[in-house]
C-alpha cells in the first residue's frame, strides 16, 4: 500500500447535504471530514457552532460512515463582536433540520462553553473544534478549560489561525503552541491549525504528521484539501445565485402580473370614459336637451340675482 493510499478515505470527498451564510468555514470541510473518519472519534465537541456548516457536516460524515461517533455542540446562538449578534432564527432553522437528521446521535447544548465543560468527563473528547469568541483571552481561555477533557487520541481544531486584524487572536495563540504538541495547519479559508494533543494517535495520523514534516509533501497535501474546500465554495456560490435567479424570475414574473393588470384597469377605464361620452353626445343632441335650453340659461341668471341679492 503506498502512502497516499493509506492517507486517502472517501470521506475528503464529501458534499455537504447543507451549506448556509456564513460561509468562512466551508472549506475545511473536506478535512474535518477526513479526520473524523481517521480518528473515528468516540465523542466529537463543536465550541461555537453559528449556522452549523462544520457541525452539520460532522455529523453528516459520521452518518455515512457509519461511525459510533457521539457529537455535541457548544453555543449559546445568540453571537459576538467577531460573529455578529443574531436574533433566534438561525437556531431555530439549524435546530430543525439537525433534529430531523442527527438526533439519534448528536445534541445541541444551548449554554455557555464554561458551563457545557461539565457535561464531560476527563479524557474522553477525541476531537474537540475551537470557533468560539476569537480574542486571545477568549481562545486561550478555552484551550486551557478543556484540554484535560481530551482523550489519549484528542485532536483539537482552531479556526482563524490566518486572520490577524479586528481583534482576532487566533494566531497568537497558535504561534505559543503549535509547537508543544504535533501540529498541522492548513492557511487557506482564514487558517486551520490543528493539534495532536493525545499521545496514542491512530497509524493513518501519524503518517499525515511525518508526511507533513517534508515540505514538498505539506504543500501537497495543503493545496489537495484546499482544492476540494474550494470545490464546496464554488457549489455553494452556484447554488446561491440559482437562487437569486429563481427569485429574481418570480419577482419578474409577479411584475408581469402586475403590468397586465394595470393594462387591464386602463383599458377598463378607456372604455368607461368612452361610453360616458357616448352618453353625453346622445343627451346634448337630443330633443329634450335642446328643447330645455332656454329654461337652464333663465335658471343659471335667477340663481346669480338671488346670490346677488344675498338670498
Amino acid at each position: 500500500m503506498n502512502e497516499s493510499t493509506i492517507l486517502m478515505n472517501d470521506a475528503m470527498l464529501i458534499n455537504p447535504d447543507r451549506i448556509v451564510p456564513p460561509a468562512a468555514w466551508v472549506e475545511h470541510i473536506p478535512f474535518l471530514s477526513w479526520l473524523i473518519v481517521a480518528l473515528k472519534p468516540a465523542i466529537f465537541v463543536e465550541l461555537g457552532t453559528h449556522s452549523g456548516n462544520s457541525y452539520l457536516s460532522a455529523c453528516q460524515a459520521v452518518l455515512e460512515n457509519h461511525l459510533n461517533t457521539r457529537c455535541y455542540a457548544v453555543d449559546t446562538w445568540q453571537g459576538d463582536e467577531h460573529s455578529g449578534f443574531y436574533g433566534e432564527e438561525i437556531f431555530v432553522s439549524l435546530s430543525q433540520y439537525h433534529q430531523e437528521k442527527y438526533a439519534a446521535f448528536s445534541n445541541l447544548l444551548r449554554m455557555p462553553f464554561d458551563q457545557a465543560k461539565d457535561y464531560f468527563s476527563e479524557q474522553t473528547i477525541d476531537i474537540l473544534h475551537i470557533d468560539g469568541l476569537h480574542t486571545y483571552e477568549a481562545v486561550k481561555h478555552d484551550f486551557e478549560t478543556w484540554l484535560p477533557k481530551l482523550s489519549n487520541n484528542g485532536v483539537i481544531l482552531f479556526h482563524d489561525t490566518n486572520v490577524h486584524e479586528r481583534g482576532f487572536g487566533v494566531w497568537q495563540l497558535w504561534e505559543q503552541i503549535q509547537d508543544s504538541y504535533p501540529s498541522i495547519e492548513f492557511p487557506h479559508s482564514h487558517g486551520l491549525g490543528i493539534l495532536f494533543v493525545g499521545n496514542s494517535q491512530p497509524e493513518v495520523i501519524k503518517h499525515m504528521i511525518s508526511l507533513w514534516q517534508d515540505e514538498s509533501n505539506r504543500q501537497i497535501i495543503q493545496r489537495l484539501f484546499s482544492r476540494l474546500g474550494k470545490n464546496i465554495t464554488l457549489q455553494f456560490m452556484i447554488s446561491e445565485m440559482r437562487r437569486e435567479i429563481q427569485r429574481l424570475n418570480q419577482e419578474e414574473e409577479t411584475l408581469n402580473q402586475t403590468v397586465l393588470q394595470l393594462k387591464a384597469d386602463i383599458n377598463q377605464v378607456h372604455s368607461d370614459l368612452s361610453q360616458q361620452e357616448q352618453l353625453l353626445s346622445a343627451i346634448l343632441s337630443s330633443t329634450s336637451w335642446r328643447l330645455t335650453k332656454p329654461w337652464r340659461f333663465i335658471g343659471r341668471l335667477v340663481k346669480k340675482h338671488l346670490a346677488f341679492r344675498g338670498l
